[in-house]
């Protein structure tokens, strides 16, 4: 009876004597005696866990290949067609040729410097000392400075020289119904309506069938207007020519 006492007393104590073995766990609920059994074991009852089937792994397409970069082009050495810029315009400067009636300044530095002013004369001619007529008409200044070194050095005047040639400026006036009237520096080929259209054009009051030209004191009458329907009429200006646009009277 002491026996029984003590083990009813064993499990229904407190303390450490009511401590779950290791492994084991007391159903309190159940009548005494009954033992829990241990996780595992419960595991064990319950069958081997499932293995997950693993699914298949979707097919890999393959990459496909970069592609490859064209081959460089050689750049080509045929001639491309372009579109027509129209009639080259003279710019004048250092282009400019002498004509009869030029006013030029020849300098010649041999031992000393030497200056002559003069004209060239209507045979298209200057006059130098000890060589005489070289011709100047036709030639720009840089080639007529060659020219004038050939011929000196040539006839034995001298062994060394050098020679400049300075052309003035050259410029003709524009007056009368254009926008911009005034002086204009006449640089290499112009011609009337060049000139004109240079001084801005005709004012709302310009009659261009009247158009005149002084040269040297002597008047001559221009049809601008003809002029523009027919270039070939057209008229080259020189040096200190005045161009006067009247006004029309209707």
């Amino acid at each position: 009876m002491l026996i029984a006492a003590a083990g009813c007393g064993s499990l229904g104590g407190s303390g450490a004597a009511d401590a779950d073995a290791p492994g084991l766990r007391l159903d309190r609920s159940a009548p005494y005696g009954e033992v829990a059994m241990p996780p595992a074991a419960d595991a064990e009852k319950s069958g081997p866990a499932e293995t997950p089937i693993a699914e298949p792994a979707a097919p890999v397409t393959p990459a496909k290949p970069a592609p490859e970069a064209p081959p460089a082009q050689t750049p080509s050495t045929e001639p491309v067609a372009t579109a027509d810029p129209g009639p080259a315009v003279s710019t004048g400067g250092a282009s400019y040729r002498l004509r009869p009636g030029d006013t030029i300044v020849i300098h010649l530095r041999t031992v000393q410097l030497e200056q002559f002013e003069m004209i060239v004369d209507e045979n298209g001619d200057v006059k130098l000392p000890f060589i005489g007529a070289v011709r100047a008409a036709g030639l720009t200044g840089s080639e007529l400075e060659d020219q004038i070194q050939r011929d000196y050095i040539s006839k034995k005047i001298y062994r060394y020289l050098t020679v400049h040639v300075l052309v003035p400026t050259r410029g003709y006036f524009v007056t009368g119904e254009v926008r911009m009237p005034g002086r204009m520096p006449l640089v290499g080929s112009v011609s009337i309506l060049q000139a004109i259209a240079t001084a801005g054009g005709y004012t709302d009051f310009a009659d261009p069938g009247s158009v005149q030209l002084i040269r040297g004191g002597k008047t001559t009458k221009i049809n601008a207007k003809d002029i523009a329907r027919n270039r070939q009429k057209d008229v080259e200006i020189e040096s200190g020519d005045v161009i006067k646009v009247d006004r029309t009277w209707y």
